[in-house]
């Protein structure tokens, strides 16, 4: 009875939070003005509901185009023009996407209250669903991170169960998903790769005594009977679902531009700093991001018994860099990941947060500075009302804004676009990187000093 109590509780607290943050963004947070409420790809997708609704062919321009899930639903809702049905729609992805992930935290984080705190970060961060919805709602993100964490939780069930059902579940909701948007691809991929695994690496491994030593080792014996083709095959029924989806989609939508993924990405990979990626990892997560560094131990022990994790963070990782300008959104969708790793280390660090509140009260601090808790997104384009305070740029010219940056900038006002890694101007992104590294070397090295202090070896072992 005491566990269901704890349930009960937990349940209501988080409930009452996901509201009461809810609440307070619709009524401080305006939605974006550029292009009538649209933003940018949002125009894309209102083209679309709109042709839906007029039933129409659908036009749009790449990628946005192929991604019909969200304004389809926003499509069915009954009342309201577009803009809102876009934002209800939305909403109620952010209602199922926190019930999935409460549900996710239970399997990873026995410890409720880390939990709440993981749920916290994800419902206050300035560009995670809940929040931007109400700033940017004509957008697919939400739809899509609801099949993402609906694909892992999946994966997590059917890795080590021999039941063909996990596989037909998966292969439904890839296609399903790619829908929504054609991040969902790497759900089947990342399934194809955790049934296959143990084959996957006996083959490499086998391969690779052959051309590097000439032997044969009882590993690429007890290969003999696993042929490449069925390796190559096994469980993938929900990849192919996930092409099919894809075929299917561009029979019904036309696209009117010349955007082709693989030059796109080509002209990423070349043209994104490294350090502006960098700065990508700190904005999406905060200076938090940095805690796994404090055990690699135990995060590398966790993604060797959860290897479908590591595969799934490393090709998010990757398309983050060659995925477009926004960064910080397609990284965040390796937040179920993040999370989890952040939540382990809190764990194993909890002898020494217990015994400092000063610390404590310094993470906490930081963490709502950059998640923008005290400040909702500023308009674009920006106002051009104000005190605009000027300071002189780094690189000879002069970068005016609202307020000396610290994290993100330090206001409601301003240029939406300065919150960014890439879209920033020089002189505030090169601020706020410098910023999060001292930051976050500073919280570090008090974690470790604090754990040496209290008798124990301290961290980074």
């Amino acid at each position: 009875m005491g566990k269901l109590d704890d349930l009960v509780s937990e349940s209501l607290l988080i409930i009452f939070l996901f509201v009461a943050i809810s609440i307070i963004t619709n009524y401080t947070q305006h939605q974006i003005s550029y292009n009538d409420g649209k933003g940018w790809d949002g125009v894309q997708y209102y083209t679309l509901a709109e042709q839906m609704i007029h039933h129409e062919s659908l036009k749009a321009q790449g990628p946005y185009v192929y991604r019909i899930g969200t304004p389809y639903l926003a499509s069915l809702i009954p009342f309201g023009n577009i803009s809102l049905r876009f934002t209800i729609t939305n909403i109620i992805a952010c209602v199922i996407l926190t019930a999935l992930l409460v549900y996710w935290f239970r399997i990873y984080i026995p410890n409720w209250k880390i939990r709440v705190i993981m749920l916290l970060l994800f419902m206050t961060q300035w560009h995670a669903p809940i929040r931007f919805t109400y700033f940017y709602p004509i957008l697919t993100d939400p739809w899509a991170l609801v099949f993402t964490m609906a694909g892992l939780i999946l994966i997590h069930k059917g890795t080590n169960n021999e039941s063909k059902s996990y596989t037909y579940w998966v292969a439904a909701l890839s296609f399903v998903g790619v829908f929504f948007r054609e991040v969902l691809m790497l759900i089947p991929i990342t399934w194809w790769y955790a049934k296959n695994y143990t084959c996957i690496s006996q083959i490499i491994h086998s391969i690779i005594c052959r051309l590097w030593t000439g032997e044969t080792t009882e590993i690429t014996a007890n290969c003999k009977n696993i042929t490449m083709l069925k390796a190559c095959f096994k469980e993938s029924i929900p990849l192919l679902a996930g092409m099919i989806a894809v075929i299917s989609i561009r029979t019904v939508a036309h696209q009117t531009n010349h955007y082709r993924f693989a030059e796109t990405a080509v002209a990423w990979m070349y043209d994104k700093p490294l350090l502006t990626y960098l700065h990508a990892w700190f904005i999406a997560f905060g200076p938090m991001i940095v805690l796994p560094l404090l055990n690699c131990n135990l995060i590398t022990t966790f993604f060797r018994t959860h290897r479908f994790h590591l595969i799934f963070l490393v090709m998010i990782s990757i398309l983050g860099w060659i995925g477009g300008s926004d960064t910080e959104r397609i990284i965040y969708y390796a937040m179920p990941i993040v999370y989890v790793q952040i939540a382990n280390v809190l764990l194993d660090t909890m002898e020494v947060l217990k015994h400092s509140p000063i610390l404590i009260t310094f993470i906490i601090l930081i963490q709502c500075v950059s998640q923008r808790i005290f400040w909702y997104l500023p308009d674009y384009p920006p106002s051009p009302h104000g005190p605009i305070h000027s300071l002189p740029a780094i690189f000879g010219n002069t970068v005016q804004f609202y307020h000396i940056p610290f994290l993100t900038i330090l206001s409601s006002c301003g240029n939406y676009l300065d919150l960014f890694s890439f879209h920033s101007g020089l002189t505030i992104k090169a601020l706020t990187l410098v910023q999060y590294i001292i930051v976050s070397v500073m919280l570090l090295v008090w974690m470790r000093i604090r754990d040496i202090s209290l008798g124990h070896r301290g961290f980074v072992r």
